[in-house]
């Protein structure tokens, strides 16, 4: 019998149909012998592990892709070599403003603006090669065309065996927004500041400088700011005000302000400079910091470029996407059992160090109360909100991070621990805490302001006014903010400040003014700068406005003019010669009169020196009283007789210092009287006073010198009488007659001078006394 090479079938056994057909017999457990079956077999094997590695894939997939969908930040899974989308998680639906469905199949490319794609292109290729890359300041474009802010952290990993590019997109724009406010803040604080014309200074509590602007530095005698930062303002106080000034720091920080301080600074080159001077304590203890504003009330200068802010902070709130996030996950013990690298970019520990209790690097901050009942809730299988936690940083620092976690659940549901995303937010805080300190800086200083201070919309609506406009108003904050401007002052003079803040926002230039005011019945003069101030587009939104009252100013100036009148008036018609002289003795001004006197025009006094217009030795003596007036600083008076090329004149002159604002002696002013004909008089009175004195005394003595003479007279003439003509006795009585006839005559003259005291001169008065 011969074996039979064909299958029931028909077809021989060795084709590829009958082996095939063997092949599935096999599988079944069927034996097949002759073409029929002959036995059935089975064979077991155990899966159990299979099964279990099945599981754990599946878990791990679940729990990666729970922390894919619940990020902050917009993912997308991007093929390395084509660039074509392979996945999106839902804030990057919700980034970009297309489904899921959209964005799988699209290329990257198509999420960048068009016409920058060659950059993009680029920064793929280059992310592809180096594996890891931090992109910052990159734009994506929703779907309506909006284009946003992002910052891209992105990775090569490898999916079903293919490289892709994992790529973290964060939203940037409210950190934009607010780096964009702040710098809007500090320009408009900064525009006030520059143009107050008040100096500004922060002391700490020992009375030594920190900060200061340039209006402040010029105040204190100097040139540049590192010329006072750290020394005590005592140094530039005038010597005996220092104890003040030092009792009025110790004060301000006890009471917490001082108000209208009024000190003297003196300059390096001796000049004095009077400020006035309103402070404000800012904090406490030994972080307690002095903000002064001081104004140069000497009147000498015009404040005009002032308020250069040394100020110039630049705040960057995330410097690093992928330093800024870091993934964990912990069992419900709390203990960490995974850590992403970037946690040792952010907090400085290695991946040793922090596998410890999740509360282990709390510090006691009392958010971190909050963080752990968050965190026990998570543990019973509750959705979390996201909260704030503070961790200690490795060298001794703090880190704010915000905190978005979720329960991990195995297979049944059990929750087996936390998992969460950490990303640090401590440069945004902080920058929130600058702004709101910038800001309340620079409001105190706007408070603390003489000056009127107002902000204008665009609509004319008054958006801002600090209490010195709040008190020239007459009005309460409540009263003015939001009202238009135009209802607080009279229709003309609101239509004429309408028109130049109508230039202001046209052009977006500051513009600065004097105008005249009439405001309850009373008229008031201001000059006012008005400054632009510009929003995020670039445009001019509001105006602010600084005004300062110059009412007392325009009065005093005003005086000053009609006094100066009236003094060069009273110079020109006065009689006495007045003269100006400066330091080197040179005239500088003189009347008519004293021209005359130099026998000169008046227009040719001017520039000469005593040496050109009197002798040598009169020059000298002139110049001996000038110097004595400006070494002493005091009056002098002299009364000297001059010999001229004019005359003889004799003068009562008075010579005094000539000093500036600040005291100084900068000259003399003289008047010189000619008493000439005054000391003329004098002389004739004084002689006419002497000779009416003898005259009183003469008259008595005249007469009762008669009355001796009489008698001595009679009784010679008697004796004459009796004698005969030849007595030798009788000549000398004749002699004795006549010597008293002679006397008698001298007595009878005595007589007349006396009722009539009248002579030529002093020789006549001596020979008739004689």
């Amino acid at each position: 019998m011969k074996t039979s090479h064909m299958s029931s079938a028909g077809k021989p056994p060795g084709s590829a149909s009958a082996r095939k057909k063997r092949r599935a017999r096999r599988r079944s457990g069927v034996i097949v012998k002759n073409g029929k079956p002959v036995m059935l077999s089975r064979v077991a094997r155990d899966v159990t592990e299979h099964r279990q590695l099945k599981e754990r894939i599946e878990e791990s997939e679940e729990k990666y892709r729970t922390l894919f969908e619940n990020a902050n930040a917009g993912i997308l899974l991007a093929d390395a070599g084509t660039g074509t989308l392979l996945d999106a998680n839902n804030a990057a639906e919700f980034l970009l403003g297309r489904t899921r469905k959209e964005l799988i199949g699209m290329n990257r490319q198509k999420i960048h603006p068009p016409e920058e794609a060659e950059y993009y292109k680029k920064h793929f290729l280059n992310h592809v090669k180096q594996g890891t890359v931090n992109f910052a300041d990159a734009l994506i474009v929703r779907k309506d065309g909006a284009r946003i802010p992002v910052k891209i952290s992105a990775s090569v990993i490898r999916v079903k065996g293919k490289k892709a590019i994992l790529g973290i997109f964060n939203d940037v724009t409210v950190q934009k927004q607010m780096e964009a406010a702040l710098k809007a803040s500090e320009n408009k604080y900064r525009a006030l500041v520059e143009t107050t014309g008040t100096g500004f200074l922060i002391l700490d509590r020992e009375g030594r400088v920190i900060d200061a602007n340039a209006e402040y530095v010029r105040l204190s005698g100097h040139h540049r700011l590192r010329e006072i930062l750290g020394r005590r303002i005592t140094e530039w106080t005038i010597p005996y005000e220092r104890k003040k000034n030092a009792k009025a720091v110790a004060e301000c920080l006890r009471n917490g302000f001082i108000r209208e301080l009024v000190i003297n600074y003196a300059g390096r080159d001796g000049r004095e400079t009077t400020v006035e001077i309103n402070a404000t304590t800012e904090g406490k203890g030994k972080t307690a910091r002095i903000i002064s504003l001081c104004r140069d009330i000497t009147g000498r200068r015009r404040i005009e470029n002032t308020l250069k802010m040394s100020e110039q902070k630049y705040r960057r709130l995330v410097e690093n996407l992928g330093k800024d996030y870091f993934f964990y996950q912990h069992d419900t013990n709390g203990i960490f059992n995974y850590l992403s690298p970037t946690m040792t970019d952010m907090l400085g520990y290695t991946h040793k160090d922090f596998l410890s209790h999740y509360s282990t690097y709390f510090t006691d901050n009392p958010l971190n109360k909050k963080a752990v009942q968050h965190t026990r809730l998570s543990l019973r299988g509750i959705q979390q909100p996201q909260y704030e936690v503070e961790l200690r940083h490795k060298n001794g620092g703090t880190r704010l991070l915000e905190i978005t976690e979720a329960p991990l659940r195995d297979a049944k549901g059990k929750v087996t621990g936390v998992e969460g995303l950490a990303r640090d937010i401590t440069q945004r805080k902080e920058s929130e805490k600058l702004l709101a300190a910038s800001e309340h800086k620079y409001r105190t200083l706007i408070e603390a302001s003489f000056d009127l201070i107002y902000v204008i919309r665009r609509d004319d609506t008054i958006q801002y006014v600090n209490p010195a406009a709040l008190k020239y108003l007459g009005r309460n904050y409540a009263e003015v903010v939001g009202r238009p401007r135009a209802s607080f002052f009279p229709p003309k003079v609101a239509a004429h400040q309408k028109l130049e803040l109508d230039r202001v926002f046209a052009n977006g230039k500051p513009l600065f003014l004097e105008q005249e005011i009439k405001l309850r019945s009373v008229i008031r003069y201001q000059e006012t700068h008005l400054i632009p101030l510009k929003g995020p587009d670039g445009k001019t939104d509001s105006v602010l406005g600084v005004s300062r009252d110059i009412t007392e100013r325009r009065r005093m100036e005003s005086v000053i003019r009609e006094n100066e009148e009236l003094l060069r008036k009273v110079f020109d018609a006065a009689t006495d010669a007045m003269f100006v002289k400066d330091t080197h003795s040179r005239y500088i001004k003189v009347n008519k009169a004293c021209a005359n006197i130099f026998l000169l025009k008046l227009e040719e006094v001017p520039g000469k020196t005593d040496a050109e217009v009197f002798p040598r030795d009169v020059a000298a003596e002139v110049l001996k009283d000038d110097l004595k007036v400006l070494r002493t600083g005091k009056t002098v008076v002299s009364n000297k007789g001059r010999k001229l090329a004019s005359g003889r004149y004799y003068f009562n002159t008075i010579k005094t210092p000539l000093r500036n604002s600040r005291g100084e002696i900068i000259g003399i002013v003289g008047i010189a009287r000619d008493i000439t004909k005054i000391k003329k008089l004098e002389s004739e009175l004084a002689l006419a006073r002497t000779l009416k004195a003898v005259s009183l005394k003469t008259r008595p003595i005249a007469h009762d010198f008669n009355n001796a003479l009489a008698a001595i007279s009679g009784y010679a003439t008697l004796i004459a009488e009796e004698l005969d003509a030849k007595d030798p006795i009788r000549p000398e009585i004749n002699m004795i007659i006549k010597g008293v006839k002679r006397a008698a005559k001298i007595a009878s003259q005595l007589q007349k001078y006396a009722r009539n005291p009248k002579i030529v001169s002093a020789g006549c008065a001596k020979r008739t006394i004689q």
